[in-house]
């Protein structure tokens, strides 16, 4: 069954949808009859020419590459609409495949401890040297990853001064901010990615000192990480205009030292300080977990045409339905399960109802 995927919708000469074809592992055919079919295929983010159609250069492959848009594709050739298909899952920040390979290559294993950063609401800017967001939305994964994609190249530097970096050296990263302590004495397990998360480990990662500088300083070379002594330095490494990088920062320290945010109205308590050389950045890229949508479809979670006219015998759910969301994922894990959930029931009871006819 996993070898021979559906690749084209039956229809009659009226548009109603009667089956599948599949192909199977030796090339030949194979069509399946059915009164009402259900597309549930997980969205194209693993699909890397459907997302620069839609997304342009802005994109990044999805987390699952098995998720190519063959149901959206399918469901569009028998004339439902395309809706929702410049939505995707962006959460928080990565790098790109050839930042992977070259990461991996000059640090080793730990390259991935470079992504700690990105939990903390460290000074941002963008490939303009613009700040861009109220920074303590980073624990807002989804605002957080939508803020990144907007930014040109989707690209955002998360700024670092010597200071802090001894800070977390001497401390650990609890003295920046407490994530975890209210789970203290309270353990607690909870799933994310598929891999269990464990309160009482993180609690003690968040506490344990960690110099971070050797690990930077083992990336410089790899178009990831930045030095510079000064701030100017820095941008000029970073290849950003020096004279808007530098009037952020500054804007970014008085706001902090006020206690008042012009620009983001973010709690200045939460913001760390970019004050004392040497200075680096880290170059990130915004998050794709897959995309959001792609077929229009009606409250029987039933494809419908451009006139919003329903396809019959046709259902499509979960991430393949448009309409669900709007440019970005909901700030609270569990959004798409609960949505996949819910329209394959609907689906799949408002199918049995249209076969029963």
């Amino acid at each position: 069954m996993f070898s021979t995927p559906a690749t084209e919708l039956i229809t009659d000469a009226s548009g109603k949808v009667t089956g599948v074809i599949a192909t199977k592992e030796d090339g030949s055919k194979l069509k399946v009859n059915a009164k009402a079919v259900i597309i549930a295929t997980g969205g194209f983010g693993g699909n890397q020419e459907m997302l620069k159609e839609q997304f342009g250069d802005k994109y990044t492959i999805g987390e699952v590459a098995s998720c190519t848009g063959d149901g959206i594709k399918m469901a569009w050739s028998a004339g439902a609409a395309e809706y929702g298909t410049a939505t995707a899952h962006y959460f928080w920040e990565t790098f790109t495949g050839e930042e992977f390979g070259a990461l991996i290559g000059a640090v080793g294993d730990d390259f991935f401890s470079l992504t700690d950063f990105t939990f903390y609401p460290h000074l941002r800017v963008n490939k303009l040297g613009q700040r861009y967001c109220d920074e303590t939305t980073v624990t807002d994964f989804a605002t957080h990853g939508a803020q990144v994609h907007m930014q040109p190249n989707q690209t955002e530097y998360l700024v670092l001064d010597a200071g802090i970096l001894e800070q977390i050296a001497e401390k650990g990263y609890v003295s920046v901010e407490d994530h975890f302590g209210t789970f203290k004495g309270n353990r607690n397990f909870y799933m994310e990615f598929n891999e269990p998360n464990d309160t009482d480990e993180l609690i003690e990662k968040e506490n344990t000192p960690k110099d971070y500088a050797p690990l930077l300083e083992s990336a410089l070379n790899t178009g990831v990480v930045f030095k510079g002594n000064t701030l100017e330095e820095l941008a000029q490494n970073m290849g950003i205009d020096g004279g808007t990088f530098t009037e952020s920062v500054e804007q970014y320290n008085t706001a902090i030292k006020s206690g008042k945010d012009d620009m983001f109205y973010s709690d200045t308590n939460r913001l760390v300080p970019v004050q004392k050389g040497p200075f680096y950045a880290v170059k990130y890229v915004a998050r794709n977990l897959s995309t959001l949508g792609g077929v229009a479809i009606n409250e029987k979670i039933e494809a419908v045409d451009g006139n919003g006219a329903a396809i019959p015998g046709l259902y499509v759910a979960g991430a393949d339905a448009g309409g669900m969301y709007g440019k970005s994922y909901v700030n609270f894990e569990g959004g798409t399960l609960g949505f996949a959930y819910t329209s394959g029931r609907l689906a799949g009871q408002n199918a049995i109802a249209y076969m029963n006819k």
